[in-house]
């Protein structure tokens, strides 16, 4: 996924912190970047496969926040749902 789309996806966070953010996630391995000599020059993110094995647990921790606190208005992680509908409209 480019940062563009990220970006678009979580509208709450600026580019500065996303950026920092997706060093620390590369850094621990979380996440892979993959830049292509292109020109326009093009990066690309991924998650490793220690990222998707945390995917579960976030999913439940999500949940169990949005049971324990329903006072509190928590911005749901939808990215993987969002991000199978960009790649299909991206197809049209």
């Amino acid at each position: 996924m480019r940062f563009g789309m990220l970006n678009t996806l979580i509208p709450t966070i600026s580019k500065k912190v996303l950026t920092n953010q997706l060093k620390e996630l590369e850094n621990d391995g979380l996440l892979l970047r993959q830049s292509f000599a292109e020109i326009p020059p093009r990066v690309e993110y991924s998650l490793t496969e220690k990222a998707v094995g945390l995917l579960p647990v976030l999913r439940m921790l999500s949940d169990w926040a949005n049971e324990a606190y329903p006072e509190m208005e928590f911005e749901q992680c939808r990215i993987i749902e969002n991000v199978k509908k960009a790649s299909v409209q991206q197809r049209i």
